[in-house]
């Protein structure tokens, strides 16, 4: 999660995150990973995070935590710090939205942090080290083929750069005075200065064996004649740790230490080392241990941990802070007051999977989190309190007949009532200990719930009670397959339901057989018609009807339509860049899909869909529509996303033809000169990976409209200048698939 070996690194570094302000996450309280360990002063220590508006504080050895927000209200992932005193404090990284690189100060103890004039700092910031209040160095990744060193004297008023070639991104800073000090450079580059940066030596480690890709991931200087360096080197299969000592200024190097991860095809690697002394050091990363040694590196013992750890802080001889991230996903903190030996856990937050939320009007909201914990905000999301928590509960649904009686679905059958808005929660069951998929409440007394064992219930009084309704949907031999049904009611007595099962049929080395069905009710589901079925092995899994005669099913990629109550089916859209998941529709134009990693918007019943945000690790889980313009969505690693303009668009995607062309080709985009949107359309011959960006005059790339696999095809990408906040001017857009490159040129006139 921290760091990626090899090749990799530079890949994902180098991979654009679409992000708008049409969308704001409003869950900021819980983080990933503890990050960096920083002290402030005697029993005082912050925790920053791998990603987050947040970062914890401690003032009693880490018995209590205080939780602080960045001023700014940035979302910041924290990479090195330090503190001159209990004041003064400096930390780096970048900004988690737009990859900026950040320097902060605080003269408070941590309690506020304001930006440094850092606008020449365009990339994130990896390590800094600081004499005084006025002069410090900060290294940060640079373009493709170099990489910055930044040195302020007057406080990080201003800065001045120095490039290192060939080294696009940089590990590490330290400075002994004004003169001597070392930098490191991923792409094999260590050097030191003995003028204060006027000239640097190159002190490459010189007796590395013959591995196909080695990477410098860490040095530690103890003196300008001694120090360690951190290498990672693979020959495209396990990870080899390698850890160096010179003590003749880089001359020479010895070999200390080396460890190979045994995981073929997914090594973890050693990401830090810190030393005490030149007896004390530790190494830590990818692994659920700390390598330590008192002797120099002549010996290194394995101190076990329960977690990966991303930080370690020595606090003295004996005592030691580690931060970082266990399986589960939650940021933790371990202290150990016997050298390493044992560890106790001082702090943990666990990253939450929330699985739906529901507002009853702008200001006041509910969420759920997966493993059976509540959060209510009362000002629109700008903060969440949590007020019920039972682990013994998995939550997957969240509705509300009316403002004030909501229910909560739970595993086994089980469901929470509340008649207050969630001051109060009472347990009740449905007759059949199953989860239950999907529930619709046609008004505040009738409702259908689907059963993940394709059951249907019925309510008639908000929730109180259900009563099941059998619905053969699949019979003989055939076995459901689960995942594979929805039911869709557009009233109390209309509705569908759609299944999928299997049957295995022996025939020489046997095939399966397979059994699709729509079925249809008038009256309440008292009884049940085949509106559609097939033996295809493509399975219909999800409903949405408008109306009698109109609805949506869509699998994966592909969206169909039926005009006859569901006899027949048409493909209405199909767009390999997107993975339906969840579907909501405000009315029978306007709608919003979630996936994995994106949300995607139509206005015209489906026949478009415009990407409006694109972000790592969302696994959109919920959508809530409040009105046309106030939406909200749930997902993984703490998502709570809501717009309050209907999302806005970055850019639309899509496949007009999937004929294979003869050629790659980029045309013109029209219209030209444009105000504020434009199409551009491209055809991309064979499968690949696909990448279309927009640059200024200067050759600054200011938007990245395609970055991914697509197939062959032809396609056409609207691109809305106002999103980006560009101004008029000459910009050019380049097409990159396989071996093909385009550029040409657009005008946009205010």
């Amino acid at each position: 999660m921290k760091k990626v070996i090899g090749i990799f690194l530079i890949l994902i570094a180098s991979q654009s995150v679409f992000a708008q302000s049409g969308w704001q996450n409003t869950f900021y309280q819980y983080v990933s990973a503890i990050n960096k360990l920083v002290k402030v002063g005697d029993s005082t220590y912050c925790a920053f995070c791998y990603d987050g508006k947040n970062y914890f504080k401690t003032t009693n050895g880490g018995l209590q935590w205080n939780t602080f927000q960045f001023s700014d209200s940035a979302n910041y992932r924290i990479l090195d710090g330090k503190f001159l005193n209990s004041n003064t404090g400096w930390i780096v990284g970048n900004n988690y939205n737009n990859t900026k690189g950040v320097v902060l100060k605080t003269t408070n103890g941590g309690i506020n942090w304001q930006p440094l004039n850092s606008d020449s700092i365009n990339s994130y910031c990896k390590s800094l080290s600081l004499l005084n209040e006025n002069t410090g160095w900060v290294v940060s990744r640079g373009s493709a083929s170099f990489g910055n060193l930044y040195k302020t004297t007057n406080g990080g008023n201003t800065w001045n750069t120095t490039q290192f070639l060939n080294s696009q991104n940089m590990q590490r800073v330290k400075f002994f005075d004004n003169e001597n000090g070392w930098v490191c450079g991923f792409d094999k580059v260590i050097s030191k200065t003995t003028n204060g940066g006027l000239n640097w030596t190159n002190k490459i480690v010189n007796n590395v064996a013959n591995y196909t890709y080695v990477f410098y991931s860490d040095i530690y200087p103890v003196s300008m004649n001694e120090c360690w360096a951190l290498l990672s080197a693979n020959n495209l299969s396990n990870v080899t740790n390698l850890v160096y000592k010179t003590t003749d200024g880089g001359d020479n190097w010895t070999l200390m230490y080396s460890y190979t991860d045994g995981l073929n095809g997914n090594s973890s690697s050693i990401w830090n080392i810190e030393f005490t002394d030149s007896q004390t050091g530790y190494l830590s990363g990818g692994f659920n241990f700390i390598a330590k040694t008192t002797n120099g590196g002549i010996n290194w013992n394995s101190l076990s941990t329960s977690i990966q750890i991303y930080s370690i802080l020595p606090l003295n001889n004996v005592q030691i802070l580690a931060g970082g991230i266990n399986t589960q996903n939650t940021a933790i903190v371990l202290k150990s007051t016997d050298e390493g030996g044992s560890w106790n856990q001082i702090f943990s937050n666990r990253n939450y999977n929330f699985v739906g939320v529901y507002f009853k009007d702008f200001q006041n909201g509910l969420a759920i989190e997966e493993k059976g914990v509540i959060f209510r905000t009362s000002n629109g999301g700008t903060s969440w309190n949590k007020i019920y928590e039972n682990s013994s509960y998995v939550f997957s649904l969240i509705k509300f007949p009316s403002d004030t009686n909501g229910l909560i679905f739970c595993n086994a059958g089980k469901f929470l009532r509340t008649s207050d808005f969630g001051n109060n929660w009472t347990e009740l069951t449905t007759p059949l200990a199953e989860s239950k998929s999907k529930v619709i409440f046609i008004n505040e007394l009738t409702g259908f719930a689907l059963g993940t064992g394709q059951n249907l219930y019925t309510t008639s009084n908000g929730g109180l009670n259900w009563n099941i309704i059998n619905v053969p949907l699949t019979g003989g031999d055939f076995t459901p397959l689960s995942g594979y049904s929805d039911m869709s009611f557009i009233n109390s007595n209309t509705g569908w339901m759609c299944a999928a099962a299997y049957t295995y049929i022996p025939h020489g080395q046997g095939f399966y057989s397979y059994s699709n069905v729509i079925k249809k009710t008038v009256n309440g589901g008292l009884s049940w018609y085949i509106v559609y079925s097939s033996s295809s092995s493509f399975q219909y899994k999800t409903l949405k009807f408008f109306t009698e005669n109109r609805g949506w099913t869509w699998i994966s990629n592909l969206i169909l339509e039926t005009t006859d109550s569901g006899f027949s089916w048409n493909v209405l859209n199909t767009n390999p860049t997107f993975i339906y998941k969840k579907l909501e529709m405000f009315n029978e134009s306007t709608g919003w899909i979630g996936g994995s990693d994106y949300i995607v918007k139509t206005t015209n019943a489906g026949v478009n869909w415009f990407l409006q945000l694109q972000e790592n690790g969302i696994n959109v889980n919920s959508i809530f529509i409040k009105d046309e313009n106030n939406v909200w969505f749930t997902g993984s690693n703490n998502r709570i996303y809501k717009t309050t303009n209907g999302g806005g668009i970055i850019s639309a995607i899509n496949q007009i033809n999937s004929e294979t062309p003869n050629n790659f080709s980029l045309s013109q985009n029209y219209p030209n000169p444009f105000n504020p949107s434009t199409k551009i359309n491209y055809e991309v011959k064979s499968s690949g990976f696909v990448s279309l960006k927009v640059f200024d005059l200067l050759g600054k790339e200011v938007a990245s409209l395609v970055n991914e696999k697509q197939n062959a095809g032809s396609y056409a990408v609207v691109f809305n200048s106002s999103e980006f906040n560009l101004p008029s001017g000459i910009y050019f857009y380049t097409l990159n698939a396989g071996e093909f490159k385009e550029t040409r040129k657009m005008v946009l006139v205010k």
